[in-house]
Protein backbone atom coordinates (compact mmCIF):
# COMPACT_ATOMS: atom_id res chain seq x y z
CA UNK A 1 0.00 0.00 0.00
CA UNK A 2 1.36 3.44 -0.91
CA UNK A 3 1.97 6.05 1.78
CA UNK A 4 -0.82 8.21 0.31
CA UNK A 5 -3.36 5.37 0.38
CA UNK A 6 -2.34 4.45 3.94
CA UNK A 7 -2.68 8.06 5.10
CA UNK A 8 -6.14 8.34 3.58
CA UNK A 9 -7.35 5.14 5.20
CA UNK A 10 -6.16 6.19 8.64
CA UNK A 11 -7.98 9.50 8.30
CA UNK A 12 -11.08 7.69 7.05
CA UNK A 13 -11.17 5.61 10.21
CA UNK A 14 -10.53 8.60 12.46
CA UNK A 15 -13.65 10.32 11.08
CA UNK A 16 -15.54 7.03 11.28
CA UNK A 17 -14.74 6.93 15.01
CA UNK A 18 -15.93 10.51 15.50
CA UNK A 19 -19.21 9.77 13.70
CA UNK A 20 -19.64 6.65 15.81
CA UNK A 21 -19.04 8.58 19.03
CA UNK A 22 -21.28 11.61 18.57
CA UNK A 23 -24.31 9.64 17.41
CA UNK A 24 -24.38 7.73 20.69
CA UNK A 25 -25.78 10.93 22.23
CA UNK A 26 -29.41 10.33 21.19
CA UNK A 27 -29.87 6.97 22.95
CA UNK A 28 -27.70 8.10 25.86
CA UNK A 29 -29.57 11.30 26.78
CA UNK A 30 -32.42 9.66 28.73
CA UNK A 31 -29.93 7.37 30.47
CA UNK A 32 -27.72 10.31 31.47
CA UNK A 33 -30.78 12.14 32.81
CA UNK A 34 -31.87 9.09 34.82
CA UNK A 35 -28.47 8.10 36.20
CA UNK A 36 -27.47 11.61 37.25
CA UNK A 37 -31.00 12.54 38.34
CA UNK A 38 -31.32 15.62 36.17
CA UNK A 39 -33.99 16.89 33.79
CA UNK A 40 -33.81 15.75 30.14
CA UNK A 41 -33.44 19.42 29.13
CA UNK A 42 -30.32 19.66 31.29
CA UNK A 43 -28.96 16.39 29.91
CA UNK A 44 -29.28 17.77 26.38
CA UNK A 45 -26.62 20.36 27.28
CA UNK A 46 -24.03 17.74 26.32
CA UNK A 47 -24.72 18.88 22.75
CA UNK A 48 -23.76 22.43 23.70
CA UNK A 49 -20.54 21.29 25.37
CA UNK A 50 -19.80 19.14 22.32
CA UNK A 51 -20.22 22.16 20.00
CA UNK A 52 -18.08 24.45 22.17
CA UNK A 53 -15.35 21.81 22.24
CA UNK A 54 -15.63 21.35 18.47
CA UNK A 55 -15.11 25.06 17.81
CA UNK A 56 -12.14 25.12 20.19
CA UNK A 57 -10.63 22.13 18.36
CA UNK A 58 -11.08 23.76 14.96
CA UNK A 59 -9.59 27.07 16.11
CA UNK A 60 -6.59 25.43 17.79
CA UNK A 61 -5.96 23.29 14.71
CA UNK A 62 -4.75 26.38 12.86
CA UNK A 63 -1.72 26.33 15.13
CA UNK A 64 -1.39 22.62 15.82
CA UNK A 65 -1.53 21.57 12.16
CA UNK A 66 1.88 23.04 11.48
CA UNK A 67 2.81 19.50 12.55
CA UNK A 68 -0.05 17.49 10.97
CA UNK A 69 1.12 14.09 12.20
CA UNK A 70 1.40 15.37 15.77
CA UNK A 71 -1.99 17.07 15.45
CA UNK A 72 -3.57 13.82 14.24
CA UNK A 73 -2.10 11.89 17.16
CA UNK A 74 -3.31 14.56 19.59
CA UNK A 75 -6.87 14.25 18.30
CA UNK A 76 -6.90 10.57 19.24
CA UNK A 77 -5.28 11.20 22.62
CA UNK A 78 -7.98 13.77 23.43
CA UNK A 79 -10.66 11.31 22.28
CA UNK A 80 -9.21 8.55 24.49
CA UNK A 81 -8.98 10.81 27.54
CA UNK A 82 -12.54 12.06 26.99
CA UNK A 83 -13.78 8.48 26.76
CA UNK A 84 -12.06 7.57 30.03
CA UNK A 85 -13.54 10.63 31.78
CA UNK A 86 -17.02 9.60 30.58
CA UNK A 87 -16.42 6.05 31.80
CA UNK A 88 -15.42 7.13 35.33
CA UNK A 89 -17.86 10.07 35.57
CA UNK A 90 -19.84 10.22 38.76
CA UNK A 91 -21.78 13.39 38.01
CA UNK A 92 -23.11 15.37 35.08
CA UNK A 93 -20.30 17.94 35.24
CA UNK A 94 -17.74 15.25 34.45
CA UNK A 95 -19.90 13.87 31.65
CA UNK A 96 -20.29 17.35 30.14
CA UNK A 97 -16.51 17.80 30.34
CA UNK A 98 -16.08 14.48 28.54
CA UNK A 99 -18.33 15.63 25.69
CA UNK A 100 -16.42 18.90 25.43
CA UNK A 101 -13.32 16.76 24.97
CA UNK A 102 -15.06 14.63 22.35
CA UNK A 103 -16.03 17.82 20.52
CA UNK A 104 -12.46 19.18 20.67
CA UNK A 105 -11.17 15.88 19.32
CA UNK A 106 -13.79 16.04 16.57
CA UNK A 107 -12.71 19.53 15.55
CA UNK A 108 -9.11 18.33 15.21
CA UNK A 109 -10.16 15.17 13.37
CA UNK A 110 -12.28 17.12 10.88
CA UNK A 111 -9.46 19.58 10.25
CA UNK A 112 -6.72 16.95 9.97
CA UNK A 113 -8.67 14.62 7.70
CA UNK A 114 -10.29 17.19 5.40
CA UNK A 115 -7.04 19.10 4.98
CA UNK A 116 -5.15 15.91 4.15
CA UNK A 117 -7.69 15.04 1.42
CA UNK A 118 -7.30 18.51 -0.11
CA UNK A 119 -3.50 18.73 0.24
CA UNK A 120 -2.73 15.36 -1.31
CA UNK A 121 -5.86 14.76 -3.39
CA UNK A 122 -5.05 16.80 -6.53
CA UNK A 123 -7.74 16.15 -9.17
CA UNK A 124 -9.39 13.51 -6.97
CA UNK A 125 -9.95 15.88 -4.04
CA UNK A 126 -13.76 15.84 -4.39
CA UNK A 127 -13.80 12.04 -4.57
CA UNK A 128 -11.58 11.61 -1.51
CA UNK A 129 -13.60 14.15 0.48
CA UNK A 130 -16.82 12.30 -0.32
CA UNK A 131 -15.29 8.95 0.65
CA UNK A 132 -14.03 10.52 3.87
CA UNK A 133 -17.52 11.69 4.80
CA UNK A 134 -18.93 8.33 3.74
CA UNK A 135 -16.93 6.83 6.60
CA UNK A 136 -18.40 9.41 8.96
CA UNK A 137 -21.84 8.32 7.79
CA UNK A 138 -21.10 4.66 8.46
CA UNK A 139 -20.03 5.55 11.98
CA UNK A 140 -23.16 7.67 12.40
CA UNK A 141 -25.31 4.69 11.42
CA UNK A 142 -23.59 2.32 13.85
CA UNK A 143 -23.37 4.68 16.85
CA UNK A 144 -27.03 4.46 17.98
CA UNK A 145 -27.06 0.67 17.45
CA UNK A 146 -23.95 0.19 19.55
CA UNK A 147 -25.21 2.53 22.27
CA UNK A 148 -28.56 0.72 22.44
CA UNK A 149 -26.78 -2.63 22.93
CA UNK A 150 -24.67 -1.33 25.82
CA UNK A 151 -27.69 0.33 27.44
CA UNK A 152 -29.77 -2.83 27.09
CA UNK A 153 -27.09 -4.83 28.90
CA UNK A 154 -26.66 -2.29 31.68
CA UNK A 155 -23.16 -1.30 30.53
CA UNK A 156 -23.84 2.20 29.26
CA UNK A 157 -20.65 3.83 30.56
CA UNK A 158 -18.54 0.91 29.33
CA UNK A 159 -19.28 2.07 25.78
CA UNK A 160 -17.01 5.06 26.31
CA UNK A 161 -14.18 2.85 27.48
CA UNK A 162 -14.54 0.87 24.23
CA UNK A 163 -14.46 4.10 22.23
CA UNK A 164 -11.37 5.24 24.13
CA UNK A 165 -9.70 1.92 23.28
CA UNK A 166 -10.55 2.35 19.59
CA UNK A 167 -9.00 5.83 19.72
CA UNK A 168 -5.78 4.30 21.03
CA UNK A 169 -5.78 1.79 18.15
CA UNK A 170 -6.23 4.56 15.57
CA UNK A 171 -3.48 6.59 17.29
CA UNK A 172 -1.11 3.64 16.92
CA UNK A 173 -1.93 3.49 13.21
CA UNK A 174 -1.25 7.22 12.94
CA UNK A 175 2.33 6.79 14.12
CA UNK A 176 3.09 5.34 10.66
CA UNK A 177 1.55 8.02 8.47
CA UNK A 178 3.85 10.18 6.34
CA UNK A 179 2.95 13.85 5.82
CA UNK A 180 4.69 17.17 5.33
CA UNK A 181 5.00 19.77 8.07
CA UNK A 182 3.84 23.31 7.38
CA UNK A 183 6.65 25.78 6.67
CA UNK A 184 4.74 28.84 7.84
CA UNK A 185 4.30 30.37 11.27
CA UNK A 186 1.18 32.29 10.30
CA UNK A 187 -1.55 30.32 12.02
CA UNK A 188 -4.57 32.64 11.69
CA UNK A 189 -4.53 33.14 7.92
CA UNK A 190 -8.13 31.98 7.69
CA UNK A 191 -9.23 35.36 9.09
CA UNK A 192 -8.19 36.95 5.79
CA UNK A 193 -10.79 34.86 3.98
CA UNK A 194 -13.52 37.08 5.43
CA UNK A 195 -12.40 39.76 2.95
CA UNK A 196 -13.37 37.61 -0.03
CA UNK A 197 -17.15 37.47 -0.70
CA UNK A 198 -16.85 34.02 -2.33
CA UNK A 199 -15.32 32.49 0.80
CA UNK A 200 -17.93 34.20 2.96
CA UNK A 201 -20.66 32.77 0.71
CA UNK A 202 -19.11 29.33 1.12
CA UNK A 203 -18.98 29.75 4.88
CA UNK A 204 -22.64 30.75 4.96
CA UNK A 205 -23.59 27.71 2.89
CA UNK A 206 -21.73 25.52 5.40
CA UNK A 207 -23.54 27.21 8.31
CA UNK A 208 -27.00 26.91 6.73
CA UNK A 209 -26.46 23.37 5.44
CA UNK A 210 -25.33 21.91 8.75
CA UNK A 211 -27.99 23.95 10.54
CA UNK A 212 -30.64 22.29 8.39
CA UNK A 213 -29.10 18.82 8.68
CA UNK A 214 -28.77 18.82 12.48
CA UNK A 215 -32.19 20.44 13.02
CA UNK A 216 -33.76 17.86 10.71
CA UNK A 217 -31.92 15.09 12.52
CA UNK A 218 -33.04 16.41 15.92
CA UNK A 219 -36.73 16.98 15.17
CA UNK A 220 -37.77 14.59 12.39
CA UNK A 221 -38.77 11.70 14.66
CA UNK A 222 -40.86 13.96 16.93
CA UNK A 223 -42.47 15.67 13.94
CA UNK A 224 -43.48 12.39 12.31
CA UNK A 225 -44.79 11.02 15.59
CA UNK A 226 -46.91 14.13 16.21
CA UNK A 227 -48.71 13.64 12.90
CA UNK A 228 -50.33 10.57 14.47
CA UNK A 229 -49.43 8.38 11.49
CA UNK A 230 -46.06 7.14 12.77
CA UNK A 231 -45.15 5.43 16.00
CA UNK A 232 -41.69 6.12 17.45
CA UNK A 233 -40.17 2.97 15.94
CA UNK A 234 -41.41 3.74 12.42
CA UNK A 235 -40.36 7.37 12.71
CA UNK A 236 -36.91 6.28 13.86
CA UNK A 237 -36.70 3.94 10.88
CA UNK A 238 -37.46 6.89 8.61
CA UNK A 239 -34.55 8.79 10.16
CA UNK A 240 -32.32 5.76 9.60
CA UNK A 241 -33.31 5.77 5.92
CA UNK A 242 -32.27 9.43 5.77
CA UNK A 243 -28.81 8.58 7.13
CA UNK A 244 -28.43 5.57 4.84
CA UNK A 245 -28.97 7.69 1.73
CA UNK A 246 -26.79 10.43 3.23
CA UNK A 247 -24.00 7.90 3.61
CA UNK A 248 -24.07 6.19 0.24
CA UNK A 249 -24.91 9.34 -1.73
CA UNK A 250 -21.43 10.64 -0.96
CA UNK A 251 -19.82 7.82 -2.92
CA UNK A 252 -22.05 8.42 -5.95
CA UNK A 253 -21.45 12.17 -6.08
CA UNK A 254 -17.75 11.71 -5.32
CA UNK A 255 -17.30 9.70 -8.51
CA UNK A 256 -19.60 12.03 -10.44
CA UNK A 257 -17.27 14.92 -9.53
CA UNK A 258 -14.54 13.21 -11.56
CA UNK A 259 -16.64 13.73 -14.70
CA UNK A 260 -18.70 16.87 -14.05
CA UNK A 261 -18.21 20.40 -12.73
CA UNK A 262 -18.12 20.59 -8.94
CA UNK A 263 -19.87 23.98 -9.05
CA UNK A 264 -22.73 22.59 -11.13
CA UNK A 265 -23.08 19.56 -8.88
CA UNK A 266 -23.15 21.77 -5.76
CA UNK A 267 -25.94 24.03 -7.00
CA UNK A 268 -27.88 21.10 -8.45
CA UNK A 269 -27.89 18.99 -5.30
CA UNK A 270 -28.89 21.92 -3.08
CA UNK A 271 -31.81 22.67 -5.39
CA UNK A 272 -32.82 19.00 -5.55
CA UNK A 273 -32.64 18.65 -1.76
CA UNK A 274 -34.81 21.77 -1.40
CA UNK A 275 -37.49 20.39 -3.73
CA UNK A 276 -37.44 16.98 -2.03
CA UNK A 277 -37.87 18.63 1.37
CA UNK A 278 -40.76 20.78 0.17
CA UNK A 279 -42.43 17.64 -1.17
CA UNK A 280 -41.98 16.08 2.27
CA UNK A 281 -43.61 19.05 3.99
CA UNK A 282 -46.65 19.14 1.73
CA UNK A 283 -47.08 15.43 1.01
CA UNK A 284 -49.37 14.29 3.82
CA UNK A 285 -51.67 11.86 2.02
CA UNK A 286 -49.12 9.07 1.59
CA UNK A 287 -46.71 7.77 4.20
CA UNK A 288 -44.77 6.00 1.46
CA UNK A 289 -44.41 9.32 -0.36
CA UNK A 290 -43.11 11.03 2.76
CA UNK A 291 -40.55 8.31 3.45
CA UNK A 292 -39.44 8.40 -0.18
CA UNK A 293 -38.95 12.17 0.05
CA UNK A 294 -36.92 11.70 3.25
CA UNK A 295 -34.65 9.29 1.40
CA UNK A 296 -34.27 11.64 -1.58
CA UNK A 297 -33.56 14.60 0.71
CA UNK A 298 -30.76 12.63 2.37
CA UNK A 299 -29.37 11.56 -1.00
CA UNK A 300 -28.97 15.12 -2.28
CA UNK A 301 -27.87 16.58 1.05
CA UNK A 302 -25.14 13.97 1.29
CA UNK A 303 -22.48 15.66 -0.79
CA UNK A 304 -23.14 19.33 -0.08
CA UNK A 305 -20.37 19.82 2.48
CA UNK A 306 -17.57 17.82 0.81
CA UNK A 307 -18.48 19.34 -2.58
CA UNK A 308 -18.53 22.81 -1.01
CA UNK A 309 -15.04 22.33 0.43
CA UNK A 310 -13.81 21.14 -2.98
CA UNK A 311 -15.30 24.23 -4.66
CA UNK A 312 -13.88 26.61 -2.03
CA UNK A 313 -10.44 25.22 -2.78
CA UNK A 314 -10.63 26.50 -6.39
CA UNK A 315 -11.66 30.05 -5.49
CA UNK A 316 -8.18 31.47 -4.94
CA UNK A 317 -4.74 30.72 -3.61
CA UNK A 318 -5.63 30.18 0.06
CA UNK A 319 -4.21 27.07 1.67
CA UNK A 320 -6.47 24.07 2.21
CA UNK A 321 -5.86 24.23 5.96
CA UNK A 322 -7.12 27.81 6.15
CA UNK A 323 -10.15 27.07 3.96
CA UNK A 324 -11.06 24.06 6.10
CA UNK A 325 -10.67 26.07 9.31
CA UNK A 326 -12.92 28.76 7.86
CA UNK A 327 -15.61 26.29 6.75
CA UNK A 328 -15.48 24.28 9.99
CA UNK A 329 -15.97 27.37 12.15
CA UNK A 330 -19.13 28.22 10.22
CA UNK A 331 -20.21 24.58 10.51
CA UNK A 332 -19.69 24.60 14.29
CA UNK A 333 -21.76 27.76 14.62
CA UNK A 334 -24.53 26.16 12.57
CA UNK A 335 -24.64 23.17 14.92
CA UNK A 336 -24.90 25.47 17.94
CA UNK A 337 -27.47 27.89 16.58
CA UNK A 338 -30.09 26.27 14.37
CA UNK A 339 -31.26 23.16 16.29
CA UNK A 340 -31.83 25.47 19.26
CA UNK A 341 -33.70 28.03 17.13
CA UNK A 342 -35.84 25.24 15.67
CA UNK A 343 -36.72 24.16 19.20
CA UNK A 344 -37.58 27.74 20.15
CA UNK A 345 -39.80 28.07 17.06
CA UNK A 346 -41.55 24.81 17.93
CA UNK A 347 -42.15 26.02 21.49
CA UNK A 348 -43.33 29.49 20.46
CA UNK A 349 -45.50 28.38 17.55
CA UNK A 350 -45.61 24.65 16.72
CA UNK A 351 -43.30 22.01 15.30
CA UNK A 352 -44.89 22.12 11.85
CA UNK A 353 -44.04 25.83 11.61
CA UNK A 354 -40.48 25.13 12.75
CA UNK A 355 -40.03 22.41 10.14
CA UNK A 356 -41.40 24.71 7.45
CA UNK A 357 -38.95 27.43 8.50
CA UNK A 358 -36.05 25.04 7.84
CA UNK A 359 -36.84 25.12 4.11
CA UNK A 360 -35.57 28.71 4.02
CA UNK A 361 -32.07 27.52 5.00
CA UNK A 362 -31.81 25.41 1.86
CA UNK A 363 -33.34 28.14 -0.30
CA UNK A 364 -30.75 30.71 0.81
CA UNK A 365 -27.97 28.12 0.37
CA UNK A 366 -29.04 27.58 -3.24
CA UNK A 367 -29.00 31.32 -3.98
CA UNK A 368 -25.52 31.62 -2.49
CA UNK A 369 -24.29 28.66 -4.54
CA UNK A 370 -25.25 30.52 -7.73
CA UNK A 371 -22.40 32.95 -7.02
CA UNK A 372 -19.96 30.09 -7.62
CA UNK A 373 -21.85 28.93 -10.69
CA UNK A 374 -22.07 32.36 -12.34
CA UNK A 375 -18.75 33.95 -11.34
CA UNK A 376 -16.14 31.20 -11.14
CA UNK A 377 -14.59 29.82 -14.33
CA UNK A 378 -12.82 26.79 -12.87
CA UNK A 379 -14.31 23.36 -12.27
Amino acid sequence: MSKDAYRRRVHYFSLFLYGLTITTIGPMLPVIAEKFQIAPKTASLVNTFLSVGFLAGVASASYLMKKPKRSSLLSMVVMAVAGIIAFVSGNFTMMALAFAGIGASGGLIEMNSNTSMVKYGAEKTALYLNILHFYFGVGALLGPVLASWFILHGLWKSLYLVLASLAVVVAMAMTRIVCEDEDTHDVWNFLGLFKNPFYVAGGMIALLYVGFEMSYNSWLVTYLNQTGRYDIQTASMALSIFWITMTFGRIFFGYLALKASRRVILSSIILAASLAYLFFLYESSSRAGQIASIAVTGLFLSSIFPMLVAVMNIIGNAKGKDINTFAMIFMGMGIMIFPYLAGMAAETYDLQTAMGWLASLLAVSFLLSLLFLLKLKKR
